[in-house]
């Protein structure tokens, strides 16, 4: 039989058996408005709610039951939302996901300006990185050159010539950060497709709220990494975070959607999947063509 995760006041007071909660609550050490959640649930329930419990304790008033698991929320930014609960909930999303997303709404709504403060806090990371483009192209020309300057002649030469107009890079970053909320809203459709092809009941709204707490917690720490113009830390930097970044969004977002990150990770990696299949299907497509046209 599955386990069974009891939480109180956004703590984890753990996982546990039917029979050792059954214990619990007879013996004080769980109480009835304790929030309980096992693999399958949408979301958390009150131990009051809970089919198997309906023998331990007599039915609770109609008043101290919620109607809505919203009035409980341990979600720091559902609570109150403001720029310190922002960064409280990015501290959660970090170091304790799942005490931290026990309980919420979860609203795209109500996730917007948590979207759109993300994107404001990138974007002087974002100018930043923008103006030393040309900078860090010229210096992976450079080590491609040490390589083999032959082999890698034609993207050198590009990497040379790239140079980004003032314009263009402004453009960018009002693009990115006016439609950040909706760009993160994109890839939660790909998620939540996926995670409907592994069975799990989760609602597409819930699905991109997941993405926006778990992009937003990794972008804020890895934002420094855009600060660092020369080639050899940049890409050390991004190598070194790669798979803590990974982590940290699979666990921020399996705990809001309260499902296995093994899951949300397979999930990407499947459309990782289907994204170079295509793609090496494109290339070999455009190259019968160009080989019939010849």
């Amino acid at each position: 039989m599955m386990q069974i995760h009891v939480a109180r006041d956004s703590s984890s007071l753990g996982v546990f058996s039917v029979e050792e909660v059954k214990s619990g609550l007879q013996s004080g050490r769980f109480l009835m408005t304790d929030l309980a959640w096992r693999e399958g649930m949408s979301t958390w329930v009150m131990l009051a709610q809970w089919s198997e419990f309906a023998g331990v304790l007599p039915a609770a008033p109609p008043d101290v039951i919620p109607r809505s698991n919203n009035l409980s929320t341990t979600v720091p930014w559902e609570k109150s939302p403001s720029l310190g609960s922002y960064f409280e909930t990015i501290k959660g999303a970090l170091l304790s996901p799942y005490a931290t997303f026990v309980s919420g709404a979860f609203g795209f709504k109500q996730y917007i300006v948590f979207a759109y403060i993300t994107a404001l806090l990138l974007v002087p990371f974002s100018i930043f990185g923008q103006m030393h483009t040309a900078e860090i192209n010229l210096n992976i020309a450079e080590f491609l050159s040490s390589v083999d300057s032959a082999k890698f002649a034609d993207a050198i030469r590009q990497l040379e010539d790239t140079t980004t107009a003032p314009a263009a890079a402004w453009f960018g970053v009002i693009c990115y950060t006016v439609f950040y909320p909706f760009f993160i809203a994109l890839f939660g459709v790909f998620l939540w497709l996926g995670l409907k092809l592994f069975r799990e009941n989760v609602t597409l709204e819930q699905t991109v709220v997941a993405l926006i707490i778990s992009l937003s917690a990794v972008n804020v720490v890895s934002a420094l990494i855009l600060l660092t113009a020369p080639y050899k830390i940049y890409f050390l930097l991004v190598a070194l975070s790669a798979i803590p970044s990974i982590i940290i969004s699979c666990r921020a977002t399996a705990a809001v959607l309260k499902v296995s990150p093994l899951k949300v990770f397979g999930v990407w990696f499947l459309w990782g999947l289907v994204s170079c299949c295509c793609c090496c299907g494109l290339g070999f497509a455009l190259g019968g063509l160009a080989k019939v046209a010849l």
